[in-house]
């Protein structure tokens, strides 16, 4: 399965070598958050997310359903913002994704998310890519440089300019 900007979900099977457009079984209207993915990732659990610019949305391929998830100040354990940009699967099997205001862990155990931004130190809040280097810090493209973040510790390290230059934006999953 991949996303595609503004036509939606579409899965290739291999043995028949034919695509299936999810546009319009699983749409908006059938439960994906937007039709416009900005990122998609199949993770270990055989499920598939789609970050889009209405929310986030889980579909399993198996069952043929899907759930969406929206930024909801009101809610606790909301993801942080409607458009996420990044999607990563961490080494110890959690789920990360980067939106326009933050790094949202998905906790499958309560069906939400833990938010970490600003107020926990980082430089920048918009989180485009995210990648795991080998000591299991998470380091995260951002519209304004980069952050290492230690998931266990919390330590947050900024890197927003090198010799005196901002290092700028990077762009999503890069």
């Amino acid at each position: 399965m991949v996303g595609n900007h503004n036509v939606g979900v579409i899965n290739y099977e291999k043995q028949s070598v034919h695509f299936t457009n999810y546009v319009g079984g699983y749409s908006v209207y059938e439960g994906f958050a937007s039709a416009l993915i900005w990122t998609a990732f199949e993770y270990s659990q055989g499920r598939f997310w789609a970050g889009t610019a209405g929310g986030l949305s889980l579909f399993d391929k198996k069952k043929g359903t899907s759930l969406s998830y929206y930024a909801d100040p009101k809610q606790a354990n909301a993801i942080s913002n409607m458009s996420v940009l990044s999607i990563y699967e961490d080494s110890k099997g959690g789920v990360w994704f980067g939106t326009d205001n933050g790094l949202n862990l998905y906790l499958p155990e309560i069906n939400g998310f833990t938010v970490y931004g600003m107020d926990e130190g980082f430089g920048d809040a918009g989180i485009r890519s995210i990648i795991e280097d080998p000591e299991g810090n998470l380091w995260l493209g951002t519209n304004n440089g980069l952050v290492k973040f230690n998931p266990d510790s919390e330590n947050v390290e900024n890197f927003l300019k090198h010799n005196g230059n901002s290092l700028g934006g990077f762009s999503n999953n890069t």
